[in-house]
């Protein structure tokens, strides 16, 4: 059985996604599709791991253009940087930099979602979600996404990331997992995989942040940080069955792929 959890030192999230049963009885091809957190910590050990094991040929950076500034990608090896932000040109303004800062710099976990909560730090997740396949600019991010999919040779790989690993990535990876032929229940199980590979940091949330507050919002809000539920992508899914009769009747109508890219997508990523 393949180990998906991926041992990169100093990268949050890192799996592959190979190995996976398509419904033709094909399967995923192993060392092709990566999915991780943000690279900036990645030990030169890891890069070399990129390198040699899985050839790596693209990186593909989903974060805003913020993001990008404040933790930029390193360069590993000849890999191309790739950079299609799902949330378009969302800025983080001074006020929201400070606070990431301090959240940064706060070691203990609960007294960092103890700060972001009483800075107003709120989220809904299905409207989240919702931006960043129904929005123009995660539409244009995610088709971008796809022509880079298409773009590698056969034994070459594509890493892909957001911050975290689990939200933009994670519906990345349901789209191409989707588009490859994986049945619902394994992209889904794919997708809530992250609490396993964050087990440390969950749990970590879990005992810390009762320690400091009885708020139950807090936890809740650090939990969705650092974690997923099915609640976030249930409403999608449905929403692309009422809508295009399924995640690939979404990625052919609004991401513009193909038949004939949906062949080559399969002949580049499955194996008999």
């Amino acid at each position: 059985m393949i180990d998906r959890i991926i041992d990169l030192r100093g990268v949050f999230n890192a799996r592959e996604l190979g190995g996976y049963k398509t419904f033709d009885g094909k399967t995923v091809k192993e060392h092709s599709l990566i999915r991780t957190g943000a690279l900036v910590n990645i030990s030169e050990e890891s890069k070399l791991k990129l390198i040699n094991k899985y050839k790596l040929k693209y990186i593909v950076d989903l974060r805003t253009d913020s993001e990008v500034d404040i933790d930029p990608d390193p360069v590993i090896g000849e890999a191309e940087n790739k950079h299609f932000s799902v949330l378009g040109n969302l800025h983080i303004d001074k006020e929201s930099y400070e606070i990431y800062k301090r959240m940064a710099l706060t070691e203990n976990i609960g007294k960092r979602y103890l700060i972001a909560y009483s800075s107003g730090l709120d989220f809904k997740k299905t409207e989240i979600y919702r931006s960043f396949v129904f929005s123009d600019c995660g539409k244009k991010a995610y088709m971008d996404y796809f022509d880079v999919l298409l773009s590698k040779k056969d034994d070459e790989s594509v890493l892909f990331h957001c911050t975290q690993g689990k939200d933009r990535t994670g519906m990345a990876a349901i789209l191409t997992l989707s588009a490859l032929n994986v049945p619902r229940k394994t992209y889904v199980e794919d997708y809530m995989l992250t609490n396993e590979a964050c087990s440390d940091i969950i749990n970590e949330i879990k005992k810390e942040v009762p320690k400091l507050t009885d708020n139950e919002a807090v936890l809740e809000l650090a939990l969705f940080c650092e974690s997923v539920d099915l609640s976030s992508i249930r409403p999608i899914l449905k929403e692309m069955d009422e809508k295009y009769g399924g995640v690939n009747g979404y990625i052919a109508n609004e991401l513009k792929l193909s038949d004939a890219a949906f062949q080559k997508l399969r002949v580049l990523y499955t194996q008999d």
